[in-house]
């Protein structure tokens, strides 16, 4: 929006080539069904129609009402042999790969009284700790800005927990993401 303001020009500009000069159809489909997808066209018809600082500037509101709204839900797939060890769940995998990754995952129930019973606690902390095992002067490993074809190791530790209170949240439209086939739409593979 400080752009609009500073160049108001310029950004009617750029936004008309890129949103009504390309003659981009909206997909019936999503029109349907994605209100807020409806709300962007409409307002990106509307700048098109009569391209204004206003208008542009109620695009990118809406865009901002759009996203303060959407809920992200993600879906991932995730394998690991756990061994309990007293109080806790770990899992150690590696090392493997070229530098040697170490990831040693821990789950910490978060009432310890629970994990005698036999359904177990339901609020769990899992902690997830990657070394490497390479030399630090090795440079596949230690520097991944000189051969960017390899993937970035972080060594450090990352910590997920399911024991945050309930709270109620105001999400109007979803977006699902997933690595797993065929879920990133709700509807299946290919969106059948």
């Amino acid at each position: 929006m400080n752009e609009v303001n500073k160049d108001p020009g310029k950004v009617i500009k750029e936004f008309r080539k890129s949103a009504c000069e390309q003659k981009i159809q909206p997909d019936p489909t999503r029109l349907k069904y994605n209100v807020a997808y409806e709300r962007f066209v409409v307002s990106t018809k509307a700048f098109c129609e009569h391209p204004t600082r206003e208008s542009v500037l109620n695009v990118f509101r809406t865009i901002n009402e759009n996203d303060a709204v959407m809920c992200n839900c993600v879906v991932s797939d995730w394998r690991a042999t756990f061994v309990r060890q007293t109080d806790r769940w770990v899992a150690n995998v590696g090392p493997s790969g070229l530098c040697g990754v170490i990831t040693v995952s821990t789950l910490v129930p978060q009432d310890l009284t629970k994990i005698r019973q036999p359904t177990g606690p339901t609020l769990w902390t899992l902690t997830e700790k990657t070394v490497t095992t390479h030399r630090s002067d090795d440079p596949l490993c230690a520097n991944p800005k000189k051969n960017p074809l390899l993937p970035t190791i972080t060594e450090g530790a990352t910590t997920f927990s399911w024991n945050a209170p309930s709270t109620s949240i105001n999400c109007r439209e979803f977006m699902f993401t997933s690595g797993l086939e065929g879920m990133s739409d709700p509807r299946g593979p290919k969106g059948k």
